[in-house]
């Protein structure tokens, strides 16, 4: 085959492009004729089936790629003996020439386009600084090819420009030091792959198996090219796989244990980043004796539960529109039945009131603690895959059409490479906690179906409680649940450009808009770690951005407010999110508990409401906050005999101190000003 010139190329981009416009069709088209063919037709089962095919055809890039390199390093090294043995090249040695290919198709055009500027600057001078005179030369603009000679650049000007122009910055044999065999096992030479243009259905499409899904590289004249990052990573791990364990069968086993052992584990150690000091079990076992089930873990911070379940497991390699059948069983296997496994301990907890946890199934294992179901006010389900399936995954409550049924909406279902992004993002575990109960209302929205894991992190970033922002959005709207939510991770995805491109700089991490007096009390409940905190902060957070505003705005107005009067200053917001504040700083101290209790009560039954916030926040002469307390007073646990007291004594009990209030609608709707804000 003779080499393809610029305008070849030309020609193969446009043709590539026109048969991706005709691929979209044919998706449109295929439903159609399955909807006409088959009398059992399934809409909604052959729209997520369609929207999993196409973005298995048409996406690529299942990470972030400042993820690529340590997501192949915690995946490999645990198989680095193995590895060592087939290709006689280290792990270690063999993640550093991919960090070095890496490099090279991300940085490295930049990086000749610069030298070839600088060579350009460096050429002329030695060329005017010499005793050629340019006259000498002919006049169809080969002098400067002579003159570069003669200064002794010529090799120089070769080598800049095959990097600018050639193929050098893909060239393997050239950018790494990886030895031969394992290139050659890693590469295809010119028709070596024989399966994508064999005969029978979508012979030579991407509905197939593409080449480069099963061997990254390419064999062109004895030199290696890597052309495309994306479908080196996304693939690598399972390529290496495959590649050992048809090289070393017998190996199967000790591969296949080495990898569930780590993949149980990598979840748990981005969980301890998210959940600092949380009470951790790994592989832990419940039930009566001779019939325990095994969950692979639970976590307990404050007053939550998460239900770990990880699987290991490869989504098979084939194509979902050529491989239905196996292709259904494997997202059941990796979405559904894990989700099950954790609803059953979840179930059994429930059921039973008090359990104990086992470290094995035999008489002799010995009991690792107690769990009492009342003391978990949530109990969430986090059911992680190795392989990534954020697109099914971001809905997996809306998969029943597939058989897939989570049966619990605090099921949270994820891949590695997003729990991974998550670790990164939340600095505060009240936070995290708090973003997993509004994921939970999300599941819930028949409004809200995402393609994408992180599109739960940016909405929540963006708009705090989305399953209600939708709500309010799509108000009137006649057909709301055809709205697509899409493309939220905006920042997130600028954040991670930042990492890529600047990774020496720290970079401001994207979250909400959060005054300081909010950050200021989350982040001493979290160091003060008091029981009933996550509660608490998760109350404090639910609010909207006017809400918190009025907490800021209340706590700067009270403590200059009593500075002044030298006596106590409450404030109380009522409405949607029923929040009282007493602010303890030099000189003035807070009533007993009694009296606080009976001024809520009364403040409650005033404004026609059952429960509140009551929030305890101490200063120091700086006016820092030391010390936050909290309780929530309901009108429920109270006895009428006592209710109808502090009714009679209401009067008495708000004249004894001023008392400022907020009625959070009015504010909300514009019908009132916020009283603490300055003027």
């Amino acid at each position: 085959m003779p080499p393809v010139d610029d305008e070849g190329w030309v020609r193969i981009e446009r043709l590539v492009q026109e048969f991706n416009d005709h691929m979209v069709l044919f998706f449109i088209l295929r439903s159609k004729k399955l909807e006409n063919e088959i009398a059992t037709y399934d809409f909604e089962k052959d729209s997520l089936l369609t929207q999993d095919a196409m973005r298995w055809w048409g996406v690529r890039g299942n990470r972030y790629s400042v993820h690529e390199i340590l997501n192949i390093q915690e995946l490999l090294l645990p198989h680095s003996d193995i590895f060592y043995s087939v290709f006689d090249f280290t792990i270690d040695e063999f993640i550093h020439q991919l960090e070095k290919i890496q490099y090279s198709l991300t940085f490295g055009l930049g990086d000749a386009v610069k030298e070839l500027i600088d060579f350009q600057e460096e050429s002329l001078n030695k060329i005017e600084n010499s005793d050629i005179d340019i006259v000498d030369f002919d006049e169809e603009g080969n002098w400067l090819r002579e003159a570069i000679e003669k200064v002794g650049l010529r090799q120089k000007a070769d080598d800049v420009f095959e990097k600018a122009f050639g193929l050098t910055i893909c060239n393997l044999t050239k950018i790494t030091s990886l030895p031969i065999n394992l290139m050659d096992e890693l590469s295809w030479r010119e028709g070596q792959d024989e399966d994508f243009w064999s005969k029978g259905k979508y012979a030579g499409w991407p509905l197939r198996v593409t080449p480069l899904r099963k061997r990254p590289f390419l064999n062109i004249q004895g030199q290696y090219y890597c052309f495309d990052l994306n479908n080196l990573f996304d693939n690598l791990y399972r390529v290496i796989e495959r590649l050992i364990i048809t090289k070393r069968p017998e190996i199967r086993e000790t591969w296949n244990k080495s990898q569930k052992e780590n993949s149980e584990a990598l979840p748990f150690k981005y969980f301890a980043k998210l959940l600092p000091n949380a009470e951790v079990h790994r592989s832990v076992y419940y039930g009566k004796l001779g019939g325990r089930a095994e969950v692979d873990g639970l976590i307990i911070y404050d007053d939550v539960l998460l239900i770990v379940e990880v699987k290991a497991g490869a989504l098979d390699a084939g194509s979902p529109i050529l491989d239905y059948e196996p292709h259904l069983k494997k997202l059941q296997e990796l979405i559904g039945n894990p989700a099950t496994q954790a609803n059953r301990f979840s179930k059994y907890l429930k059921e039973n009131n008090q359990i104990k946890i086992y470290e094995g199934n035999s008489k002799t294992s010995r009991t690792i603690t107690s769990l009492n179901s009342n003391a978990f006010r949530k109990i969430f389900q986090c059911t992680i895959t190795l392989d990534n399936l954020t697109h099914l995954a971001a809905k997996a409550s809306k998969l029943k059409p597939l058989g897939i049924d989570i049966q619990t909406l605090a099921n949270w279902s994820l891949a590695l490479d997003d729990l991974r992004v998550y670790s990164d993002i939340f600095e505060s575990p009240l936070q995290f906690l708090h973003f997993l109960e509004q994921r939970e209302l999300a599941q819930g929205s028949n409004l809200i179906e995402l393609n994408d894991e992180l599109d739960h992190l940016g909405f929540y970033l963006q708009k705090n409680n989305y399953a209600l922002t939708a709500e309010e959005m799509m108000k009137g709207r006649k057909k709301p649940n055809f709205i697509v939510w899409d493309t939220f991770t905006g920042k997130i995805d600028e954040y991670y450009s930042k990492l890529l491109a600047e990774p020496n700089i720290k970079h401001q991490k994207p979250n909400q808009e959060m005054p300081s007096s909010i950050k200021e009390i989350v982040q001493v409940l979290e160091i003060q770690g008091k029981l009933g905190r996550v509660w608490a902060a998760s109350h404090i957070l639910n609010g909207s951005g006017e809400y918190r505003q009025q907490i800021e705005d209340g706590i700067n107005f009270v403590l200059r407010r009593q500075k002044e009067v030298g006596r106590l200053n409450p404030f109380h917001i009522h409405g949607d999110m029923n929040t009282s504040v007493f602010c303890e700083q030099e000189g003035i101290k807070l009533p007993d508990s009694e009296w606080i209790k009976d001024y809520i009560i009364s403040m409650l039954t005033e404004y026609k409401t059952d429960q509140s916030l009551v929030l305890f926040l101490k200063y120091d002469e700086t006016l820092k906050l030391i010390d936050v307390g909290f309780s929530f007073i309901s009108i429920a646990d109270i006895v009428p005999s006592e209710l109808a007291r502090i009714k009679r004594e209401t009067t008495t009990i708000n004249r004894r101190l001023t008392r400022h209030k907020v009625d959070a609608r009015k504010l909300r709707k514009g019908l009132i000003n916020n009283p603490f804000k300055k003027s």
